[in-house]
């Protein structure tokens, strides 16, 4: 039996003996990882209860938990970020717990609550890992947070006098990358661990989320050594806290009760108090949850018990912080009446807009760091000063970053469409093109506008973001290129293992890998260069906020941040070229050694492209830093700097559609084949029949009259206000001219939809062509995401006009409107390109009756009969963002308008304030409420049938009233008005 298991063949032999020695033990690692031996593709999530009649109840119940949580953690970033005395370590931490909490609810309520409406509540095997991933990380970084924050209060009561200097911005800056590194290594641990297990028939979690211990009762394998893994990891990631912890409140507690001044130990105390309720919150349900014995308390009802850990503890901790801290409610009070605020009092600070939290982060860094300098905003010197040289820049540069975008965001597209380039080498493709479209816009757009800027200013928290943004995709790209390299010698090398060691695992790991370099690299530089004081001089000599022009310019010493520049570079850089160069040593290798000429010219032409892309960046990128001052200086030098920034990241997609066969082949079939697919060549629909508002025929008649009532209102109701706007010269401010688009916009909405409506009342068969179909919904997406945009826009000019009135015509000059508008534009193409592209790409069969009055995104989705998946996740990603964001803003922006307001002592200024922002404040809750509660509605509440109707409030009725609502709130367009019919008479 035994030689009969060996009796291989000298062929098999010499095959098994290479396999050997080329496929390491962590490919075999990974192939264990991929779950080969699974039958487990989905998990079932038995959720809290499976009792019918708690489910709506439930529902609603931790839908305020998340509300009050989201509301509470926010508002406590907020609070922080906006009152600069707490801008210290304290509350640098407790800003980053917030942060934690906010998103460590959103790993798991968001999927509770949609398993409390959903009849089969299912998760993806790589969703569940993901979703583990993210609580492990979160849990552990909640509990190294918290040890950190022990550490600062250990530091301000036992040591005050060197409290600045202990917890100077680097420490803080230090300890919490600490604390993200030590939630990363945890999280990878555990999912790594559970990764390795086999599930096999029984897919059914016990839990409400994917938890360790329930996934391991699922395996069909031995868990010991995992079990043994969660131990090791658990007893170092929640015991090293807790012991650091209970060290520091030892201490702290031994020099308390050495402190003689009852005043003195009880304001120790009570710095400490919230701290320590936090903790025994969080420490203690976690250890009820999972260290009790389940004789004490089983599984099922042991979910119960994991609700406070998981869902309450995260909700109570801002609560904890704003009812029992001093200096939080003396900050929420100041925000709320306004005395002494940030945003609204400051005369020297630019207009509020909202920042990423890494990037307030970043403003409480400087706010502890850098408080003696004198400088607030800085003037880049340009690429040159010759002032007829100017508009040719202009547009010669405009044309670059027209190209680098189309060229770019056409190979992000190309790669999507083409099924056959869904491939390792591709997904980093298609990533190198997206970070190379955002390392462009990070420098482009302001270059642009110190061409047509008299004065070209940067304030200080927009070139430290410019910097974050620039060192960001610097080192996402130099690390992109290596996992590129990388995976060219595996499909060199190792052709026979290639899918099984560039498994989807392992590329989303080197993906991942490359973004936490890259926020790792640009974190580091530009916390370095926030430590750094600024005096007099705020000349940056260069066309962007770059490290070595900010370093001469600042007045104290910049010995320690070089060391920091040089150790990063070299660590950022240094690796991947490294990495690169060694990839290529055994490619070269192995392709010296293979015998036919044909194969070593295919080996070297897959390599060509990336080769010649590596030599571009790496080389210029040497060029533009490395050269010493003798042979070009910085005024001469900033040109050699344009290659390296802008002309690179236009010519990678140009090498890789000129040189790349797989890439021009796509091309052809695309552009030949796009076409045929949103005319639906390869689907037996050419054209859809629109069900319409109703199948009764006695009502088609009244309704055709009805809607073109609504519709002649609608056009010259907008109309009528463009042309009142264009007509009266007083109407030409900020406010009017987003006016004047929005009745543009919506007078344009209504087109698209009310003509093909009107013609459904009269005509026998409602039908209209797939690429007329493809048309409307492309327009209707359009209109809808730029009004969401313009209104946004709409509620920042009333912020500005009311919050800082002296500098409203600088904040809101031609130039800041028309750039606004342009994003508005923008943004409303880009949503409806993804919705319009993603719908075109589906296959729709015999059944092509559209429930529907118009084209709209869901039923469409309902018609298809291919996978629609991949459709719902853009819908989902675009109406988040085009919606969410325009949503977010208003908020911001009304909440600054009322704390403003309330500071108002004059009650005839408060009502002016609230007048001027009445009529658009009933726009966005028409618009926004309309919207809302025709798409979030269960279906089992409004069938679509109904909801057709409701649509109509939306879509029609809406662009009507707007233009009704500003002409009968607003006095300056009644004035116009009148100012404009008066003269039509006399004339």
């Amino acid at each position: 039996s035994n030689q009969g298991s060996h009796g291989f063949t000298e062929k098999e032999r010499s095959e098994s003996e290479r396999l050997k020695a080329d496929v390491s033990l962590q490919a075999f690692l990974l192939k264990r990882m991929t779950a080969q031996n699974s039958s487990v593709t989905e998990f079932i999530l038995a959720g809290l209860t499976d009792q019918t009649g708690l489910r709506m109840p439930l529902f609603f119940l931790f839908l305020a938990f998340y509300m009050v949580t989201m509301v509470g953690n926010l508002g406590l970033i907020s609070l922080i970020g906006l009152n600069p005395h707490l801008h210290t370590p304290m509350y640098f931490f407790l800003f980053n717990l917030s942060l934690i909490d906010s998103c460590y609810s959103s790993t798991i309520i968001p999927k509770m609550l949609v398993s409390f409406i959903s009849k089969n509540n299912t998760i993806s095997h790589s969703g569940c890992m993901t979703q583990l991933f993210f609580f492990c990380f979160f849990v552990v970084s909640e509990s190294f947070i918290l040890s950190a924050m022990a550490y600062d209060r250990y530091v301000a009561i036992c040591n005050p006098l060197m409290y600045t200097v202990t917890m100077s911005p680097q420490v803080c800056l230090l300890l919490l990358l600490g604390v993200y590194v030590m939630g990363f290594s945890g999280g990878m641990a555990h999912t790594g661990n559970i990764l390795n297990l086999t599930f096999c028939a029984d897919n059914l979690v016990n839990h409400f989320m994917c938890d360790i211990l329930p996934l391991l009762e699922l395996s069909c394998n031995s868990t010991f050594t995992n079990e043994l893994v969660v131990f090791i990891v658990v007893a170092f990631d929640i015991g090293v806290p807790i012991v650091s912890i209970f060290i520091s409140y030892a201490l702290i507690l031994s020099s308390i009760l050495r402190m003689h001044s009852t005043e003195g130990r009880s304001k120790a105390f009570s710095t400490c108090s919230s701290h320590i309720i936090v903790v025994c919150l969080f420490f203690g349900s976690g250890a009820f949850a999972y260290l009790k014995p389940p004789s004490i308390l089983p599984l099922d009802q042991g979910k119960v018990s994991s609700v406070f850990y998981t869902i309450v503890v995260p909700m109570l901790n801002p609560l904890i912080y704003s009812l029992r801290n001093k200096d939080v409610q003396v900050a929420l009070r100041k925000t709320l009446v306004g005395r002494g605020t940030w945003l609204c009092e400051d005369d020297d600070d630019v207009p509020f807009s909202p920042l990423a939290l890494f990037l307030m982060q970043a403003l409480l860094l400087r706010r502890m760091a850098a408080k003696n300098s004198s400088v607030t905003e800085f003037i880049l010197a340009g690429l040159t000063d010759q002032t007829g040289l100017r508009m040719p820049l202009f547009f010669l540069f405009l044309a670059f970053y027209m190209v680098t975008m189309v060229g770019n965001l056409g190979l992000i597209s190309l790669i999507w469409l083409n099924p056959h380039l869904h491939t390792p080498m591709y997904f980093f493709l298609f990533n190198l093109s997206l970070i190379d479209s955002c390392y462009s816009s990070t420098i482009i757009p302001k270059m642009l506008v110190s061409f047509i800027s008299k004065k070209n200013t940067i304030s200080y928290s927009g070139c430290m973001t410019q910097l974050f943004f620039f060192c960001f995709f610097v080192f996402s790209e130099s690390f992109i290129l290596s996992a590129m390299a990388y995976d060219r010698y595996v499909a060199i090398c190792n052709p026979l293992m290639y899918t099984v060691t560039m498994s989807p695992q392992v590329y989303v790991l080197l993906l991942l890998g490359v973004y936490v370099m890259g926020f790792s690299g640009g974190m580091a530089h530009t916390g370095n260069i926030l430590n750094l004081t600024f005096c007099a001089d705020n000349l940056v000599n260069h066309f962007m906020c770059d490290i070595l022009p900010l370093l001469e310019l600042s007045c104290n010493s910049t010995f320690t941040n070089e060391l920091v520049v040089f150790i990063v570079v070299a660590f950022g850089i240094g690796v991947p070229i490294v990495s690169i160069f060694i990839s290529y040593a055994l490619i070269l290798s192995s392709i010296l050694r293979m015998h036919s000429t044909e194969g070593r010219s295919k080996a070297f032409s897959t390599c060509s492209s990336h080769i010649i892309v590596v030599c571009l960046f790496f080389g210029s990128g040497a060029f533009a830093y490395l050269k010493p001052p003798s042979i070009l200086p910085l005024d001469q030098g900033k040109v050699s700097f344009l290659f390296y920034t802008i002309v690179v990241p236009m010519l990678n997609p140009l090498i890789y559609s000129l040189r790349n066969k797989d890439v021009q082949v796509a091309l052809r079939k695309t552009l030949v084949l796009l076409l045929r697919r949103m005319t639906t060549k390869n689907s037996s629909v050419t054209e859809f029949i629109l069900a319409g508002l109703t199948d009764q025929s006695g009502f088609l008649m009244p309704l055709f009259f009805l809607f073109l009532g609504f519709y002649l209102i609608t056009v010259l109701g907008n109309l009528g206000l463009i042309t009142l706007i264009g007509l009266n010269s007083h109407l030409h401010t900020p406010m009017y001219f987003f006016l004047f688009n929005l009745s543009l916009i919506d007078s344009c909405y209504s087109s698209t939809i009310s003509p093909k409506m009107l013609m459904s009342f009269i005509s026998n068969k409602n039908i209209i062509s797939h690429s007329g179909c493809m048309t409307q919904l492309f327009f209707f997406c359009f209109f809808v995401i730029s009004e969401s945009f313009i209104l946004s826009a709409m509620a920042y000019d009333r912020y500005v006009a009311i919050c800082h009135p002296l500098m409203y015509m600088i904040t809101m000059s031609p130039k800041v409107c028309l750039l606004l508008l342009l994003g508005v534009y923008l943004m409303g193409f880009a949503g409806a390109m993804a919705h319009t592209i993603s719908m075109a790409r589906l296959t729709f069969c015999a059944d092509n009756l559209v429930n529907h009055y118009m084209c709209d995104i869901l039923p469409l989705l309902e018609r298809s009969c291919t996978s629609t998946y991949v459709n719902e996740l853009v819908v989902f990603i675009f109406v988040s963002f085009d919606i969410g964001v325009p949503i977010v803003t208003i908020f911001i922006s009304y909440a600054l308008i009322l704390s403003s307001i309330l500071r108002m002592h004059s009650t005839e200024g408060r009502s002016k304030a609230f007048s001027t922002c009445s009529s658009h404040m009933i726009v966005v809750c028409l618009f926004f409420g309309s919207g809302a509660f025709m798409y979030l509605q269960p279906p089992s509440i409004l069938s679509l049938d109904q909801g057709k109707v409701s649509s109509l409030f939306y879509t029609i009725v809406v662009p009507m009233l707007n233009p009704l609502i500003y002409s009968l709130r607003n006095k300056d367009v009644k004035v116009a008005l009148r100012k404009t019919l008066g003269k039509r008479i006399f004339f």
